[in-house]
C-alpha cells in the first residue's frame, strides 16, 4: 500500500525542485511545510520559506477508491531579514527583438541592472555598453557610435545608435547582468 503524501510535502518538494535560492552561503533547505524557525538564525539562513495549510478538503474519487481529489487553500510565507541583500547574475536574458524604430519604444530591462556585462545582438556583443543616471542623460540615437548602447540607472531603459537599429532590425537582443535584490 502507498503512503499518503500531504499536500503541504508535495507542495514543499515542488518548490524545493523549481526555485532558485538566492543565497549562495548555505546548502541544505530553505523551504519548510510549516511557519519556518527564524528565532535564533543567522543572516546565511535566509530568506525562508514557509507553507500551511489553510484548508484541505477532500472528497473521494470513486466508492472502491482511495484517491482522493482534494480543495487545498495554502498560505506561503517568504522570511528574510531588514537589510539582507544578494547579487543575483541574469545570463542571457531576452531582452526583444531589434527594429528600426527601437529607440521610440524602448527595450527594458525586467530588473534594473547595478552591473551590465554585455548585450548581444543575435550571439554577437555590442562593444560599449554604457550606465547613464536618467533617459535624460541619454546621447541622441543619431550621435552614438554603432556598436555603443546606453542603459538608465533609473528605469532600465535602453538606447542604441540610429545605425544599430536599421543594421540589426530583425535581430534578438539579449543581455547578461546583475542586479542587487533585498
Amino acid at each position: 500500500m502507498a503512503v499518503k503524501i500531504t499536500a503541504d510535502r508535495v507542495l514543499t518538494n515542488f518548490l524545493r525542485n523549481r526555485l532558485t535560492d538566492i543565497n549562495p552561503s548555505r546548502s541544505g533547505y530553505w523551504v519548510f511545510p510549516d511557519f519556518p524557525r527564524i528565532k535564533d538564525l543567522g543572516d546565511a539562513s535566509f530568506p525562508r520559506i514557509g507553507i500551511t495549510i489553510l484548508t484541505d478538503n477532500s472528497n473521494p474519487m470513486g466508492i472502491f477508491d482511495d484517491t482522493q481529489y482534494h480543495a487545498i487553500s495554502v498560505q506561503i510565507d517568504c522570511v528574510t531579514k531588514k537589510d539582507l541583500g544578494f547579487t543575483k547574475t541574469v545570463t542571457d536574458e531576452a531582452l526583444g527583438t531589434m527594429s528600426s524604430s527601437v529607440n521610440s519604444s524602448r527595450m527594458t530591462y525586467t530588473y534594473i541592472p547595478t552591473a551590465v556585462t554585455n548585450i548581444k545582438h543575435g550571439g554577437v556583443a555590442y562593444g560599449t555598453v554604457t550606465l547613464k543616471n536618467t533617459d535624460a542623460d541619454f546621447t541622441a540615437p543619431a550621435g552614438l557610435a554603432a556598436g555603443t548602447v546606453e542603459v538608465s540607472k533609473s528605469t532600465g531603459n535602453l538606447n542604441f545608435s540610429s545605425a544599430d537599429g536599421g543594421a540589426h532590425d530583425g535581430q534578438a537582443i539579449t543581455s547578461t547582468y546583475t542586479v542587487y535584490l533585498e
